[in-house]
């Protein structure tokens, strides 16, 4: 679309997690993994199942300044639950990008749990949910099942496509998917 390079767009990094450590700043995209070029997260996939942990891959991307840049990629060992180990280390605000696709910024100074929505990834299921940008949201009871492979989130908001109507919802997300990698 437009001047907008083929590859991955990077939305999350795990804190600490070995690709947070590249310099790759959210917003790059990535475009060649070992020298292969990569257009989907299936590319990068494909690339990264010919190497074990504790392999170093040269990672080509473009920053959000339209930069082409190169860095190395030490990889680690997948956790088994990806997701619950992005809520662990993570605050809700950051970590609801990756679960649920909305990124958010607080809205109340008093209430650590209320936010407003500054994206929504198209696909997501806060877009297939109906949320959009601008929507306030307040966070209420998180729950993981006992594996911890899910987690459910009861959402209070006033969202602008049903005309700022009070709602309140709950929204299950897998802490295991193949958009993690």
């Amino acid at each position: 679309s437009g001047n907008r390079p083929y590859g991955l767009e990077v939305q999350y990094f795990i804190p600490g997690a070995a690709m947070a450590r590249t310099g790759v700043e959210k917003g790059s995209v990535i475009t060649s993994m070992d020298g292969k070029p990569v257009k989907t997260l299936e590319d990068v996939q494909d690339v990264l199942r010919d190497y074990v942990p504790e392999t170093i891959l040269k990672c080509g991307y473009i920053n959000p300044d339209g930069e082409n840049k190169e860095c190395l990629l030490y990889l680690t060992e997948r956790p088994k639950n990806p997701g619950y180990v992005v809520y662990q280390g993570d605050t809700i605000q950051n970590s609801f990008i990756p679960l649920f696709g909305i990124s958010m910024n607080p809205a109340s100074t008093t209430n650590s749990r209320t936010f407003v929505i500054t994206k929504v990834l198209p696909g997501s299921s806060a877009d297939e949910s109906g949320f959009s940008e601008n929507d306030p949201v307040t966070v209420g009871r998180i729950q993981f099942n006992p594996e911890k492979t899910a987690m459910y989130v009861e959402f209070v908001t006033k969202r602008r496509r049903k005309g700022y109507l009070d709602i309140s919802m709950g929204l299950a997300a897998p802490l295991d998917s193949p958009y993690y990698f």
